[in-house]
């Protein structure tokens, strides 16, 4: 039985039955449904249901059997016995068949179970499913983006990151705002204080537009760097970074590494942490 029974047309106040009139005008039909009778003793919840679900299945970019298909679909994975009933049989007038029916179940069964599956092996969302499908073909994904990037400061190619970081580009080098000019000055900035320059990645998560890393730098002291002449000595920090990829390009990035313990292995005077 319902909650508070039924409230019938004849029984219905006006402002019930302005929207009883309406939905069988809508329908084309002459009577209305359990659902809508349920609801009408709170008149303002039966306006506002009725006329966001009126909007919705109207015709639009999806047609409406297909959102009459979407809607059973989503009603039987959430086990709504009334709604499975009532938008299959809309679903059947709008020109569903059996064969169809029974694709669309199979799919609701399928999707159900991999849905749980994602969950239970709690898989990371693929880097190529952040964009729209053209951005598939079209645009490099975020951690290969980040790996490129990485690359070009490594080989000293400041010509790769035209293509590789937006020239609007906002961030930090550790407390240097990370403007694109700078960006491009940074190969051969590190490339004349250390030879042998690598980012040796251990963690890389990729979240939506967002790539964070951690690595460990190791470098060859070739250079006068930070006013300490060439030691030659191999020096291995470790360092991390934040990145954001927008259609194949950085546009954000805040990424530092330890130079205080660089400054160490080389003989020079850096601040302790407090932890030593």
């Amino acid at each position: 039985m319902p909650t508070f029974g039924y409230v019938e047309y004849a029984d219905a106040p006006p402002a019930v039955k302005v929207v009883y009139d309406d939905i069988m005008a809508t329908r084309g039909v002459d009577w209305i449904s359990n659902f809508w009778k349920s609801i009408a003793h709170d008149p303002a919840l039966l306006r506002r249901t009725w006329q966001t679900l009126k909007e919705i299945m109207q015709p639009g970019a999806i047609d409406p059997l297909t959102k009459e298909l979407l809607y059973l679909a989503v009603s039987a994975s959430n086990q709504c016995h009334y709604c499975i009933a009532s938008h299959t049989a809309a679903s059947w007038k709008a020109g569903m068949n059996d064969a169809m029916f029974g694709e669309l179940m199979a799919i609701v069964g399928m999707a159900n179970e991999t849905n749980r599956l994602v969950s239970g092996y709690q898989v990371e969302v693929d880097e190529r499913f952040q964009v729209r499908a053209e951005g598939w073909k079209k645009y490099l994904g975020a951690r290969e983006v980040v790996q490129r990037y990485l690359r070009a400061m490594e080989e000293n190619r400041p010509e790769d990151l035209d293509a590789l970081v937006h020239p609007d580009v906002f961030g930090f080098d550790g407390n240097e705002p990370g403007s694109f000019t700078m960006i491009k000055q940074y190969p051969a900035m590190l490339h004349s204080w250390f030879t042998e320059f690598r980012f040796n990645i251990e963690t890389c998560v990729v979240s939506g537009e967002w790539v964070s890393l951690t690595d460990v730098v190791t470098a060859v002291h070739t250079g006068e760097f930070l006013g300490i002449p060439a030691t030659g000595r191999k020096i291995e920090v470790r360092g991390m970074g934040m990145f954001r990829v927008v259609k194949g390009q950085i546009r954000e990035l805040h990424t530092h590494w330890d130079v205080g313990a660089a400054i160490r292995q080389l003989g020079g005077a850096a601040p302790l942490r407090l932890a030593e």
